[in-house]
């Protein structure tokens, strides 16, 4: 009986810790993501590029 309420206070725990960190990813805005992406991507392609395409759960093919 006590490894079960542990297991099942654990297991609430987790949930509670994924729910609270998902609600908490705000939203960038394409000039953001953009200047983000451009900053990682090497000098040499960064230079001479005008922008980058934001794939996400949303964009088609994906599952949810």
């Amino acid at each position: 009986m006590r490894v079960l309420k542990i297991t099942l206070t654990v297991a609430v725990a987790g949930l509670f810790i994924a729910v609270v960190t998902r609600t908490q990813q705000k939203e960038m805005s394409d000039a953001e993501y953009t200047k983000q992406a451009l900053l990682a991507a090497p000098e040499a392609v960064a230079k001479d590029t005008h922008g980058c395409e934001r794939n996400d759960a949303d964009a088609a093919g994906f599952e949810k």
